[in-house]
């Protein structure tokens, strides 16, 4: 008890709380150096999770805004670790223990849930609580048919979009907080995990060739310089894709200009995914956005957007393996009739009647997931798990969009069109979990937050 007392007293203090904070990193840290040193680097694949959460429930405890923070970053970057681990132990791990970090330190805004979970049957948490049982239900369908730890990983990957939606909402009074540190995270990691991706376009490190060649992905290319498409620190060129669409776009939320000029390589990488529906996609997003914002705000952004492409073309163009390798995707857009990715989506479509009507139960989380988000989530969660889970989405939707008009911040602008970019993209691809389910949707509970923030705002004065 007494040490407890201690801890207690420890996070109260927010200059002790940082500090020790920052020795945890830094133990966890020297354990990975000595572990390697003495040739044991396979037990990273524990250490690292286990720090993870270590470190994550000190900041959830102590400094809630800059756990957010740390959830991101966790959700960029613990793929690239889990693959640079695999190359220090000498070969690829089909069991990816490192990648549980993200996962189990998303569950602890579980807390958050049980703290406040009277609130949801009241909106906006009541979709919250809808999508929810979906997934309950999509949990015990797959009771029968999966293993407990396939089961246990898909509930994290479905529910942890919704536990940070929750812990958003249920703390209007951290939305400028979490704003902030968001937005700087995005900016950073955009810049980032870019630089990265061209990196492993030109060169292709080590670790992840290895990764390549162990997992049989096909459909990224071959594990050789310039034949790659750039996944760089996730798991896929995909959700990569996705992910940079979605930071690029909220971004233009940030005026500062440095901002915009360090997420240059952000582009370039991403345009090295060659993730079509992604491209697509955020043109919808930039298009909603400009239609959404006026003045001052649609005028800055357009002149954003001019600013950037002037700095990324020339060297695009000027670089013949990324213009070539660009170039030649973007060509396939003209003719979607003769192209098999497109054609094999609008197949699942046509297919999702029948797999509902021959199995209306669904099939359990954690099974098949599809190039449609819906198409998942009527087949994982059967049809009376997707429509709760449909409706709970969609009810959160629509709060947002009630924003459209509401003099919010400029922030709120960009989240909005964001998410609303990401629902779209769901036709491409299952953006409900994971990063990306992560994203979609804190955005649409950010700008939820943004429009109450404003109400309160304009009452005081």
């Amino acid at each position: 008890m007494a040490i407890l007392q201690q801890v207690t007293d420890v996070s109260r203090n927010q200059e002790r709380s940082f500090i020790f904070a920052i020795g945890l990193l830094t133990l966890a840290s020297s354990a990975a150096l000595i572990l390697v040193m003495m040739e044991e680097p396979y037990l990273l694949n524990f250490l690292y999770p286990a720090s993870a959460l270590g470190i994550g429930i000190w900041l959830f405890a102590t400094r809630p805004p800059l756990f957010l923070g740390y959830v991101w970053l966790l959700w960029f970057f613990s793929p690239f670790v889990r693959r640079v681990i695999d190359y220090a132990a000498g070969g690829y791990n089909p069991t990816p223990f490192p990648l549980l970090a993200p996962l189990v330190v998303t569950i602890l805004f579980a807390i958050t849930v049980v703290r406040y979970g009277n609130r949801l049957t009241r909106p906006p948490f009541s979709g919250i609580g809808l999508a929810m049982i979906g997934v309950a239900i999509g949990f015990v369908v797959g009771l029968p048919n999966l293993t407990a730890v396939t089961l246990l990983e898909a509930l994290m990957e479905w529910m942890g979009p919704l536990l940070l939606c929750f812990h958003l909402l249920a703390l209007p009074s951290l939305y400028e907080k979490h704003r902030r540190v968001s937005l700087i995270v995005f900016a950073l990691a955009a810049s980032a995990m870019g630089a990265y991706g061209i990196y492993q376009y030109f060169v292709l490190p080590p670790w992840d060739r290895m990764w390549m060649i162990g997992s049989e992905m096909a459909s990224i290319g071959f594990p050789y310089p310039q034949q790659v498409r750039v996944f760089s620190t996730l798991n896929s060129p995909g959700p990569f894709g996705m992910v940079m669409a979605a930071l690029l776009l909220v971004v233009f939320a940030d005026k500062k200009l440095w901002t915009q000029i360090a997420i240059v390589p952000g582009y370039i990488g991403w345009l090295l995914a060659v993730v079509r529906a992604s491209w697509i996609g955020w043109l919808v997003g930039v298009a909603f956005a400009i239609f959404t914002t006026h003045g001052a705000m649609r005028r800055r952004l357009i002149y954003t957007l001019v600013f950037t492409g002037l700095l990324a073309v020339p060297i695009i163009l000027q670089t013949s393996a990324i213009s070539e390798t660009v170039g030649s995707r973007m060509e396939t857009l003209e003719n979607l009739e003769q192209d098999g990715s497109f054609q094999g989506r609008v197949g699942q479509y046509s297919e999702l009647v029948s797999m509902v009507a021959k199995n209306p139960i669904g099939r359990g989380i954690g099974t098949i997931y599809f190039d449609s988000g819906w198409v998942t989530i009527f087949y994982q969660l059967g049809l009376v798990g997707g429509l709760f889970y449909c409706a709970g989405l969609l009810y959160l939707v629509r709060d947002a969009w009630r924003t459209w008009r509401a003099p919010t911040d400029t922030f709120s602008k960009f989240a909005l069109a964001t998410g609303s970019m990401l629902l779209f993209l769901m036709l491409a691809g299952s953006q409900q979990v994971g990063p990306v389910g992560c994203l979609m949707w804190s955005f649409f509970a950010l700008t939820i937050l943004s429009r109450e923030q404003s109400k309160t705002a304009s009452a005081k004065d």
